[in-house]
């Protein structure tokens, strides 16, 4: 799992000091395990694993790890002050860093981690966050580069999805049979894949499946 020393907002599921979920068996007051410290350097370890970070890159997010640690052990001396105070400046070294990580990776590494923050947090038990049309365009474009015209395309085909999957959402509250619904959401699913295959190049076809492999690889197995 991605993590890192004191304190780091990338997505990756966290406590209030920012560092990701440890495997130990002990959990906190919500129910969650502790919180493993990681060095920068173990934490830029785990962040190529999931990005897979280039030489250059490494030694700009070990800087930025270690940047942050820095801030985070001088608040943390501060831990006497207003509780509020603490907290709009934990936010602000979380923006901060993650601007910074922003300027690091490139766009297909910004979608795999993305990806991969979803993972972690449905793997937790927390909700998906609801995508606008304009973001799922924007995630497929990092992937495999759109044009203007397929941006217009891409974005109609997601909307036609989104009210066919509203639709059946009120459909379903009036008959509750999760197999009809499943098998229905499942059709609506592979009519949009279908339809995007007909905006996409060959070559961005192969992208997006490479991409789609990746992300199966690293969802969390399903516990028997």
């Amino acid at each position: 799992m991605l993590a890192m020393g004191v304190f780091f907002s990338v997505g990756i599921a966290q406590t209030n000091q920012g560092v990701p979920r440890a495997t130990a068996k002990q959990e906190n007051s919500e129910g969650r395990p502790p919180m493993k410290h990681k060095t920068p350097d173990e934490w830029v370890k785990d962040l190529d694993g999931v990005v897979a970070l280039t030489a250059d890159q490494k030694v700009k997010a070990k800087a930025l790890a270690e940047e942050t640690d820095v801030k985070m052990k001088a608040l943390r001396a501060q831990a006497e002050a207003d509780k509020e105070a603490m907290k709009q400046k934990r936010m602000t070294i979380r923006q901060e860093q993650k601007a910074g990580l922003d300027k690091i990776l490139n766009e297909e590494q910004k979608a795999k981690l993305k990806a991969h923050r979803e993972a972690e947090r449905a793997k937790f038990g927390e909700p998906k966050k609801h995508r606008t049309a304009d973001e799922q365009v924007n995630e497929l474009d990092a992937i495999v580069t759109l044009t203007a015209d397929q941006k217009v395309k891409v974005k109609a085909l997601v909307e036609a999805k989104q009210t066919k999957m509203n639709t059946l959402k009120e459909e379903q509250q009036k008959t509750p049979d999760e197999n009809i619904f499943k098998e229905k959401r499942q059709q609506i699913g592979k009519e949009y894949r279908a339809e995007l295959d007909k905006v996409l190049t060959a070559d961005q076809k192969a992208k997006l499946k490479a991409h789609r492999e990746t992300m199966k690889q690293s969802k969390p197995a399903h516990k028997k």
